[in-house]
């Protein structure tokens, strides 16, 4: 992934919700597999 740069006198701000434990679980499984080539 590749750095966003900020205009002149923009400041982006990101605020998210934290993970429940769930959408983690869910979220490693997914790296893992895209990882491991069985995206599908």
């Amino acid at each position: 992934m590749g750095h966003i740069k900020e205009p002149y006198g923009v400041d982006f701000v990101i605020s998210g919700k934290p993970l429940t434990e769930k959408e983690k679980k869910q979220l490693v499984n997914s790296l893992r597999r895209i990882r491991l080539g069985l995206q599908n």
